[in-house]
């Protein structure tokens, strides 16, 4: 058991914690090193949240002392992250900040809590993996990957340890750690932003930014959830403030984040954390597809591939709890993702995504259709037929889709990459034309080339009668 005595003062010969006595060790400057052998049948809880008294050898008692483990607390000050005492902004505007950001989450990648031992009595294994990040990263680390804010710093300097304000004092006291009065009531200064920050680099610092977070990526392929998280809500705030201009840049590798995320082993301690990342990367990656002038086919059939993936998980999906999605959210408003994106009702969009088909999206990007059921109807224009085929011709990669005019007179289609069947209302009968064989597309035909005779005409009693009796 140890202790350490920061003070000016006379200097303990021992202390008393919880009836252990600790003798003098050692000094350096003001610090005070006392250590202790406990007997097998004392204990202490070490917890952040646990205090306890301390009395010295003249009798004096120190109230309110915090309770930690050593490699914790050690690790604030050997191995901090920059956001110990840097806000994120401001390391990101920075490149020896980010390096050591960089340097930091690799660190943080050795905390692997399938390979944590079973927690002690009165700690759980949540509780266990938060104390390995702290004693690797420090807490400011451990707060963003959390998606915590990191209000107060770790490590006071000495001068604000000894001149806190203090009785009749704390006025002379409060000028000496905050400077003349004058400068401690100037108003302060609006705090930077990623995205204001990002707004001012230079076109090479952008660049070089691109680059670290592109590499990142690559090299967090492997890494256990607790860096995955870290990595992940990084990637999100950079992409949110601005850093990619092009949609197919930030889209393609929000991609990669989100199905990264995906892959990643589950730790029952952090599922609430892990499945509020994967809905908002999720969100995040449709709102980038939806916003793309010309749809990015491979990655559309990736997103569609990754979202039936969600399917059989909207359960662990949806158990996330609210408060913690709206953690992770806080900051990635702004004009890559929208101005009220934070406010998104992510449970909502995700469950829209889930069930959504492939056939869904496609239809949502031919202007004038809508799917009702699995009919897809399109809006009046062109002549009915041409309209017909255009839309079949846009929709080829769902074979035999069922779309519908709004035009008169109503024209049914169905396309299967071979063979075209329309379907045409003529007065209270229906006229069926099949064309099988047209191995080169329909695609002419929707701008005016005219088809060939059909290879079959015949008369229906509706729509569906033909496609049943129609050639396969």
């Amino acid at each position: 058991m140890e202790a350490t005595v920061l003070t000016e003062h006379q200097v303990p010969a021992w202390l008393l914690v919880g009836g252990l006595r600790l003798n003098h060790e050692r000094s350096d400057s003001k610090l005070h090193l006392y250590v202790g052998f406990p007997t097998p049948d004392w204990s202490i809880t070490f917890d952040e949240q646990t205090t306890t008294h301390v009395t010295t050898d003249t009798g004096t008692e120190i109230r309110n002392v915090v309770v930690t483990d050593v490699d914790a607390a050690l690790s604030r000050i050997d191995r901090p992250s920059p956001l110990e005492h840097t806000p994120l902004p401001l390391v990101i505007a920075d490149h020896e900040h980010m390096e050591a950001l960089l340097k930091a989450l690799a660190d943080l990648a050795s905390v692997r809590p399938d390979n944590t031992t079973a927690p002690a009595p009165g700690t759980d294994r949540r509780r266990q993996v938060e104390r390995r990040i702290t004693a690797k990263v420090g807490p400011a680390l451990l707060h963003f990957t959390l998606g915590l804010d990191n209000r107060r710093r770790s490590t006071p300097t000495d001068d604000e340890i000894f001149n806190l304000p203090d009785g009749d004092d704390a006025a002379s006291k409060a000028n000496k750690v905050g400077g003349s009065a004058t400068a401690s009531q100037a108003p302060p200064t609006r705090p930077e932003t990623v995205a204001t920050v990002l707004d001012a680099l230079t076109k090479r610092q952008r660049t070089n930014l691109r680059r670290q977070a592109e590499e990142l990526v690559d090299a967090s392929e492997e890494w256990p959830l607790p860096a995955k998280l870290a990595v992940s809500r990084l990637m999100l705030t950079l992409i949110a403030g601005g850093l990619w201009a092009d949609e197919t840049d930030w889209t393609d590798l929000l991609y990669r984040v989100v199905l990264q995320l995906w892959l990643t082993d589950q730790q029952e301690s952090l599922n609430d954390e892990h499945a509020s990342l994967a809905t908002i990367g999720l969100v995040a990656l449709r709102t980038g597809i939806d916003r793309q002038d010309e749809p990015n086919n491979r990655l559309i059939a990736d997103f569609d591939q990754l979202r039936q993936t969600y399917i059989d998980w909207i359960d662990w999906l949806e158990a996330a709890s609210e408060e913690t999605i709206r953690r992770y959210a806080t900051g990635l408003n702004g004009h890559t993702l929208g101005v009220l994106f934070a406010q998104t009702d992510f449970t909502a969009e995700l469950r829209s995504i889930v069930r959504r088909s492939a056939l869904d999206d496609a239809v949502d990007r031919l202007a004038g259709a809508r799917l009702d059921g699995s009919v897809v109807r399109i809006a009046p224009g062109r002549t009915a037929r041409k309209a017909v085929i255009a839309a079949l011709d846009a929709l080829r990669d769902f074979p035999d889709v069922h779309v519908v005019s709004a035009d008169e007179p109503a024209v049914h289609g169905w396309w299967n990459g071979r063979r075209l069947l329309l379907v045409t209302r003529t007065g209270a009968s229906w006229r069926a034309e099949v064309w099988t064989q047209l191995m080169t597309g329909i695609a002419a035909y929707s701008r005016g080339t005219p088809l060939r005779p059909p290879d079959r005409r015949w008369t229906a009693s509706g729509p569906n009668d033909a496609r049943d009796s129609a050639p396969r």
